[in-house]
C-alpha cells in the first residue's frame, strides 16, 4: 500500500519589519513602539525583496517615446491654467514679457511649479536656444521624463501590496493608459503631486528605516507644497508611517518634515513677502470666499467622469477590491479620501482628482492578475496566461486608443469645468488652432503687433508662444483703446488672429441703463463696436456701435486653419505704437474687493488700464 506523502509545511518568511512583541517591549515606551498594521495583509514571500523585473526599463522607454509623441504633436491646452499659472509666469521670469493674472499679482500662487518650467526656460536661453519651437519641445519632453515616476511607482507599489505579477501589470497600465500618456507634459500641480504622492506610498509601506522615516517627512511636505487639496491622503500616510516607525524613527519623521515645511515657509517669505502667503491666500479664496460657485456641479460628478473616463474598469477595481477587502483596502482607502476632500468643493474639475487614476488602475491590474479568485498564488504565471488577464489588458488597450483618438463615447465632457473656460482636450485629433497662429506669427519677422479677435487673454497662448517683445491685444482692445475703433489698426499691430468666417445676423442691444449695442454673430450676441470674418465677402468688417460696417483695407489673410484665420498687414514696414513694458496685468482689478477682505492693508493697488502705456 503507497504512503501518502506529507504536504510540505510551508514556512512564511519573516517580515522586513516584524512588530515588536518581544519580552523587551516591557521596556519600550509605548510612544516608541513600532505597530506594523501592514504586516499580515502583505503577501507570503514579498516581491520587493527581489531585483527589479528586465521588462521595467524597456517599458518605460516605451512609455517616453509614446508620451514625447504625443507631446511634440498634440498642441493643445486642458485648461487656461496650464499657460497662465505656470509657463506664462515662467516665461515672465526668464524673458521678462508676460500677461500676469491676478494669482501672480496678487500672490495667491507657489512658484514651485513655475519655478521648475523657468529654470527649463533659462537653461535653454542660455544656451541660445530661446525659440519657442525649441524651449517649448523642452519643457514638454521634461516634464514627460518625470511623468515615468507613475508607472515606475505603481509598479513598486503593486509588487509590495500583492505580488510580482500584479506590479509588472500595474507598471504595463500606468505606462500605455491615455491619461497618463496624454497628460505627461501637462506642468499643472495635481499631475506633479501625483508621483510624489505615489513614492509617499512606496516609502510608508517599506521595510522602515531611519533614512526612510526621513524621507517620509520630506516628501509629504512636498506633496502638499505641490498641491495643498492632496493634504488628507499624506496625513494618512504620515500616520501610517509614524505606526510602523520605531521611537528614533518618529522622531526622524517629525524632525525633518516640520524642517522642510519651514523651507517652504521661508520660499513664499523670499518670493511673496510672507510666510506661506499663496497657501493662506488660495485656501480663503478657494473653502471660505468662494461662494460665487455653489451650485456649480453635483456631489458626485467626479464618480460620472472618472466612470466616463474608464469605460466603467473603474467599477471592476472597486468591486473587487471589495470582494477581497483584506487585500486592496490601503489604495482603496487613500481613493476615497481624494475623492470626498474634492467632493465636498463646489468647483469641480477631473483633473483635480488626478491621482485617483494610477491608484485604481492598480486595484484593476491586481484583480486581473489575481482572477477574482482565492488562494495564495493569485498572481502567478505570466502577464497573459489566463482569460482574466486577456480580457482585462484588451480593455485598457482599447479603450487607451480610443482615449488618445478623443473617440471615447461622450468623451468631449471630461475635463471640462463648468465655469465653461475653455480647454480642448484633443490629444491627436481636431486640435485648437490658436497655437499654429502665433507660431506662424512669430517665425515673421515682420510681426510689430498682434490682436487675438477670437478670444481672452486667458485662452490665447500668450507670450510664451509669441515671445516677442511686441504690443499684444485682445478683442477688447477695439472698444477701449481711442483709435482702434476707428478702424486705424494698422497704427497699432500687423497681425490679426480672427475667426473663421462668421455668419452676421440682427443688430440688438442689451437691457442695461446704456443700451450697450450688440450685433448677433453665428446666433449669439456680442458686444460693439467689434471686428468681423464676414462669410458673404471673406473679408475683415468692422462694425461701428451703430451697427455701420467698414471693410478694412490693408491687411491679407495669410492663414486658414478653419476655426481661426491669420491676417497680416499689405504694409508690414511702417512702424506701430510701441509700449513701455511688455507685462500685462488683466483682472487684478476685478479682484480687488474679495482679496482686500483677505489681506486687508496688505493688498497691492490694482495697476490702471491693465498695465497698457504707450511709449510715446
Amino acid at each position: 500500500m503507497a504512503r501518502k506523502r506529507k504536504k510540505p509545511v510551508r514556512h512564511r518568511k519573516p517580515a522586513a519589519n516584524p512588530p515588536r512583541q518581544s519580552a523587551s517591549d516591557a521596556k519600550v515606551p509605548f510612544w516608541a513602539r513600532r505597530i506594523d498594521i501592514l504586516e499580515q495583509f502583505l503577501p507570503e514571500e514579498s516581491a520587493a525583496e527581489k531585483p527589479y523585473w528586465r521588462g521595467v526599463w524597456w517599458a518605460l522607454a516605451a512609455g517616453l517615446l509614446l508620451r514625447a509623441a504625443i507631446a511634440l504633436w498634440g498642441d493643445f491646452s486642458i485648461h487656461p491654467d496650464e499657460i497662465f499659472q505656470y509657463l506664462e509666469p515662467a516665461h515672465g521670469l526668464v524673458f521678462g514679457n508676460s500677461i500676469e493674472y491676478w494669482e501672480f499679482f496678487y500672490g495667491g500662487r507657489s512658484w514651485l511649479v513655475p519655478g521648475a518650467v523657468a529654470s527649463v526656460l533659462w537653461i535653454c536661453g542660455a544656451l541660445g536656444l530661446d525659440d519657442p519651437a525649441v524651449y517649448i519641445a523642452a519643457v514638454k519632453l521634461v516634464f514627460c521624463l518625470a511623468s515615468l515616476a507613475i508607472p515606475l511607482s505603481m509598479y513598486a507599489i503593486g509588487r509590495r501590496l500583492f505580488g510580482e505579477h500584479s506590479g509588472r501589470l500595474a507598471l504595463i497600465l500606468g505606462t500605455f493608459w491615455f491619461e497618463l500618456v496624454g497628460y505627461a507634459h501637462k506642468p499643472m500641480t495635481e499631475f506633479l503631486a501625483t508621483p510624489l504622492l505615489l513614492l509617499l506610498i512606496i516609502l510608508a509601506i517599506g521595510p522602515m528605516s531611519l533614512a526612510r522615516a526621513a524621507a517620509i517627512g520630506a516628501v509629504a511636505v512636498l506633496v502638499v507644497a505641490v498641491r495643498f487639496q492632496y493634504g488628507v491622503p499624506v496625513a494618512a500616510l504620515g500616520l501610517l508611517g509614524l505606526l510602523r516607525s520605531s521611537g528614533s524613527e518618529r522622531v526622524a519623521m517629525v524632525v525633518v518634515g516640520l524642517a522642510s515645511l519651514a523651507a517652504v515657509g521661508l520660499f513664499e517669505l523670499l518670493v511673496w513677502g510672507e510666510w506661506f502667503h499663496s497657501y493662506w491666500l488660495n485656501y480663503n479664496l478657494n473653502l471660505i470666499w468662494n461662494v460665487s460657485r455653489e451650485g456649480e456641479s453635483e456631489w458626485y460628478q467626479y464618480l460620472i467622469w472618472i466612470s466616463l473616463a474608464s469605460t466603467g474598469a473603474v467599477v471592476v477595481a472597486v468591486f473587487a477590491s471589495g470582494w477581497d477587502l483584506k487585500r486592496r483596502w490601503l489604495l482603496l482607502a487613500l481613493s476615497v479620501l481624494i475623492l470626498l476632500t474634492h467632493m465636498i468643493q463646489p468647483h469641480k474639475e477631473y483633473r483635480f482628482i488626478f491621482a485617483v487614476i494610477p491608484l485604481w488602475l492598480l486595484l484593476f491590474a491586481d484583480a486581473v492578475a489575481a482572477g477574482f479568485s482565492g488562494g495564495s498564488e493569485r498572481s502567478s504565471g505570466g502577464l497573459l496566461n489566463s482569460p482574466w488577464k486577456i480580457v482585462g489588458v484588451s480593455w485598457a488597450a482599447v479603450v487607451s486608443i480610443l482615449g488618445l483618438m478623443n473617440a471615447i463615447p461622450f468623451q468631449q465632457h471630461l475635463s471640462v469645468a463648468y465655469s465653461n473656460e475653455t480647454g480642448k482636450i484633443n490629444y491627436l485629433r481636431d486640435q485648437d488652432p490658436i497655437f499654429k497662429a502665433y507660431r506662424t506669427a512669430n517665425r515673421d519677422p515682420a510681426l510689430q503687433g498682434l490682436l487675438d479677435l477670437s478670444r481672452a487673454y486667458f485662452n490665447t497662448g500668450g507670450y510664451y508662444y509669441i515671445h516677442r517683445e511686441v504690443p499684444f491685444y485682445q478683442l477688447s482692445a477695439i472698444r477701449t483703446i481711442e483709435g482702434m475703433a476707428e478702424g486705424d489698426l494698422r497704427r497699432y499691430v500687423t497681425h490679426i488672429v480672427a475667426t473663421g468666417p462668421n455668419e452676421v445676423g440682427l443688430l440688438g442691444e442689451l437691457s442695461d441703463e446704456e443700451k450697450t449695442p450688440v450685433l448677433q454673430i453665428d446666433g449669439e450676441f456680442r458686444l460693439l463696436p467689434m471686428i468681423v470674418h464676414r462669410a458673404e465677402t471673406g473679408t475683415l468688417v468692422l462694425v461701428d456701435r451703430n451697427g455701420g460696417s467698414k471693410t478694412l483695407d490693408g491687411f491679407e489673410l495669410i492663414e486658414d486653419y478653419g476655426d481661426l484665420t491669420l491676417w497680416a498687414s499689405v504694409d508690414r514696414e511702417s512702424p506701430v505704437r510701441k509700449w513701455r513694458q511688455y507685462r500685462l496685468f488683466p483682472d487684478n482689478e476685478y479682484r480687488q474687493d474679495t482679496i482686500r477682505k483677505i489681506l486687508g492693508d496688505r493688498t497691492p493697488p490694482p495697476v490702471p488700464d491693465q498695465g497698457l502705456q504707450f511709449a510715446e
